[in-house]
């Protein structure tokens, strides 16, 4: 999952390196980036109907296999046009190695445990990312950032042996597996599902609004990019 998830998790980073290799305004950049969300948003609903009919193992497989693509091809991208559609592309192999993982994390004996591994891990990873991104743009600008994300996908497919190659059960099968006392959270059980994912989506939302273009703010007060890593290292730290 992370390393499908990297482009997204530096994304404050890609949108100066998209601005720099196509001369375009942030607003187009921010185009990318949108085409990129909105296929990952699409696939990971789609990939919802999957995981009943085909092992994890090969979703994820798919999935890696369209974000290495994705990523390969904006390497030849001309124009910003060109760069979205691939992105998009990638975006819907995220998007189904995202699904599936979590769909799989909650299937496992302690999925709260497991969901704060993947948690702290995805932190983790971040933080590593914070240093080493602004590094490989300025040593090697577009191509050699865009080619990493290319070369983490494709690393991640050598993690295809230690998957679960299981299916999840069907709809049908899942609600009769379920412990209705682990969902009893008074009147509103049936509503507070709903009722988390919109509060996850209101902090991701303000968290990607400011986070997308907080690089390009830095660039502007003439902070190297080096110090806005930093900067993000400590922060998530």
């Amino acid at each position: 999952m992370l390393m499908a998830f990297t482009e997204a998790l530096t994304v404050a980073f890609n949108i100066g390196a998209i601005m720099t290799k196509f001369g375009a305004s942030g607003a187009y950049a921010g185009f990318v980036a949108t085409a990129q969300g909105l296929s990952t948003a699409t696939a990971a609903m789609v990939g919802t109907r999957l995981i009943s009919r085909y092992t994890a193992r090969k979703l994820i497989a798919v999935g890696l296999v369209l974000v290495a693509a994705g990523h390969g091809l904006s390497l030849v991208a001309t124009n910003v046009i060109m760069m979205a559609a691939f992105q998009a592309l990638g975006g819907l192999g995220t998007g189904l190695v995202l699904c599936v993982v979590l769909a799989t994390a909650a299937r496992t004996s302690k999925p709260e445990l497991t969901y704060g591994w993947i948690n702290g891990s995805a932190g983790a990873y971040l933080s590593i990312l914070a240093l080493a991104v602004p590094k490989l743009l300025l040593s090697g600008g577009f191509t050699a950032l865009y080619g990493f994300y290319s070369l983490l996908a494709m690393v991640g497919l050598l993690c295809l042996p230690a998957i679960p190659n299981v299916r999840a059960p069907s709809v049908a099968k899942a609600r009769t597996a379920v412990d209705p006392g682990r969902l009893k959270i008074g009147p509103i059980a049936n509503k507070s599902g709903w009722i988390a994912l919109f509060g996850m989506g209101i902090f991701y939302f303000s968290v990607a609004g400011m986070g997308a273009f907080i690089a390009r703010i830095g660039v502007n007060l003439d902070i190297s990019l080096e110090t806005i890593g930093m900067a993000f290292f400590v922060g998530v730290s």
